[in-house]
């Protein structure tokens, strides 16, 4: 196969330099499927053109080759474009106008390569070839100095790791907009600077999480930034830049996408996936939800191995901020959202604030995340409470929470049913705490036959959260029809009954079931107890009654 070069000019082009010239910049160019011949831009050499429509191969694969596209580049469904190279850096591209792969992926070899967009007009980048969902480049470069370029198609750059430790995103100026289009921007490099930022940024927000951007990352690298921007209609102003930092990591390589999104100071849409978000509400009673003491933006993070480390939120200083009086920055903190519970977590220790940035420390790296104000956090609920009888006739009550911000006290209230709920115990709470802690109290005065408990948090703005309700049964004469020994037990014990019940509960001091026993022999049930931990246990008959149990 003859090769063509640019720099000559033979009778036989298949270059379709028609002229016998060279093409400058505003001369199109259209190389044609020969079959025969390809055209190359050989080593030192720069070529220039206006639109190029490429029907064969053309090959620039030398680090000193480059092509210049003052207009489109079209991949045809015949052409082939090879920058590839067998050595660390392949040729290069510098494109003005829209990148149009008519095939796929494949018949772009971009191994080493690197393409600049530097249009002065918005770029796009498209495949519209029948097996096209992605372009992949080795290295991109944009620098654009208004406008945006916006990718109708997913972007890979360096997916399989080959260029090592250099940078493969260079944003030198201007913004990659994947906002309206919802496609996924993928960095395969692991280097922790493969991603450069000088101005410009990518634009994700979306709210239902079609937009990602996924860094590789190997703890051993440092810290990445995922250099993301809030939407600008016209040039990047710089509160308009909020990147995402994670830092300080510690696990396994993997990956880690971010999403992050806008709402607008109602804080609607929340989140609905991959995580949906069942509400906003208010601790201090801000009507209808919490949204004035919120930011007014949302992230998403996940990580495709377990990573922890330090994550860092940055937002829009101009557009994000909640309203007066809670737009102080330095008193918003991040909350994380548990989408099994259905509830906000509490403010994680350690964390940190400034303009505009709220940074958590030593977190796993991923779930959903808000920013909210500390004089009115959004709601944390009780971990779990239970009422537990005792074999002296009185109940425990038993609860516990995972944290705390600004409580005051704990009401435990009791119903026989019919009546309304009355107070019957009063324990003053934490106020504020960011480890589990326990409570427990007893009714003294239980009522005979069934009462039903529940637990009422108030807070010091006189907030008040109310807990499930549990059901407990006692007899009348309060004593269980079943006895146990030995007692204390070590190894094993046995239960024996009055009359046959259907089985037993084993309950910690906690009030936590750890597990049923079940009847054997009618009237007596042996149960093995040499794996369990020495303490104090209780066993729950079937009418609600218990006895103290203490295994050595």
């Amino acid at each position: 196969m003859r090769a063509c070069s640019v720099r000559g000019i033979s009778k036989r082009n298949p270059c379709n330099w028609l002229n016998k010239n060279l093409p400058v910049t505003t001369t199109s160019v259209n190389i044609p499927d020969t079959s025969v011949n390809y055209c190359e831009v050989l080593p030192g050499n720069t070529a220039v053109c206006a639109n190029l429509n490429l029907n064969d191969t053309l090959k620039v694969e030398s680090p000193t080759s480059t092509i210049n596209i003052n207009g489109v580049f079209t991949l045809q469904p015949s052409g082939f474009l090879d920058m590839s190279t067998t050595t660390t850096q392949g040729g290069s591209m510098v494109l003005t106008g829209n990148w149009i792969n008519q095939r796929d992926e494949t018949f772009f070899d971009e191994r080493g390569s690197k393409v600049l967009l530097n249009g002065s007009s918005t770029q796009t980048i498209q495949v519209t070839g029948t097996n096209g969902d992605k372009e992949v480049f080795s290295s991109l470069e944009i620098n654009k100095a208004s406008t945006r370029t916006v990718p109708y198609d997913n972007i890979e750059i360096d997916p399989n790791n080959e260029r090592g430790n250099i940078p493969v995103l260079i944003l030198t100026n201007g913004i990659i907009d994947f906002r309206s289009i919802k496609k996924e921007l993928f960095v395969g490099n692991s280097f922790s600077g493969s991603v450069a930022r000088v101005g410009g940024a990518v634009c994700l927000e979306d709210s239902i999480y079609r937009t990602k951007f996924t860094r590789a990352v190997n703890p051993a690298q440092g810290s990445y930034v995922f250099p993301i921007c809030a939407y600008s209609a016209t040039t990047l102003s710089s509160n308009q830049y909020i990147p995402f930092t994670i830092s300080n990591l510690i696990g396994n390589p993997g990956n880690v996408t971010i999403n992050s999104y806008a709402t607008g100071t109602t804080n609607l849409p929340w989140p609905l996936t991959p995580v949906s978000v069942a509400n906003l509400n208010s601790t201090m009673g801000l009507l209808p939800d919490n949204r004035d003491a919120t930011v007014n933006r949302f992230w998403h993070v996940s990580s495709s191995t377990p990573l922890v480390g330090d994550m860092r939120f940055s937002y829009n200083s101009a557009l994000d901020q909640p309203i007066a009086p809670y737009n102080v920055p330095a008193q918003l903190k991040a909350q994380r959202y548990d989408d099994v519970n259905e509830k906000w977590e509490a403010y994680l220790a350690g964390q940190t604030a400034g303009n505009f940035y709220v940074n958590v420390p030593s977190t796993d790296i991923g779930s959903t995340w808000t920013l909210s104000n500390t004089v009115s956090p959004l709601p944390v609920e009780l971990l779990s409470f239970d009422a537990i009888p005792r074999q002296d006739g009185t109940v425990s009550l038993l609860w516990s929470t995972a944290t705390e911000t600004n409580s005051w006290k704990f009401n435990v209230e009791r119903s026989d049913g019919f009546s309304p709920f009355e107070k019957i115990l009063e324990v003053d709470a934490a106020g504020n705490s960011n480890s589990n802690l326990e409570y427990s109290a007893i009714d003294i005065k239980p009522l005979k036959g069934t009462s039903y408990y529940r637990l009422r948090e108030t807070d010091q703005d006189g907030t008040e959260q109310l807990s499930s309700t549990v059901r407990v049964s006692l007899n009348v004469d309060s004593k269980p029809g079943f006895a146990i020994f030995p007692n204390p037990a070590k190894h094993e014990f046995f239960i024996t009954a009055k009359d046959k019940p259907s089985g037993y509960q084993f309950v910690d001091a906690m009030g936590r079931t750890l597990f049923q026993i079940p009847n054997e022999n009618n009237l007596v049930s042996r149960v093995d107890c040499k794996n369990l931990p020495t303490g104090l246990y209780f066993i729950v008959d079937d009418s609600g009654l218990a006895q103290k149990l203490v295994i050595q």
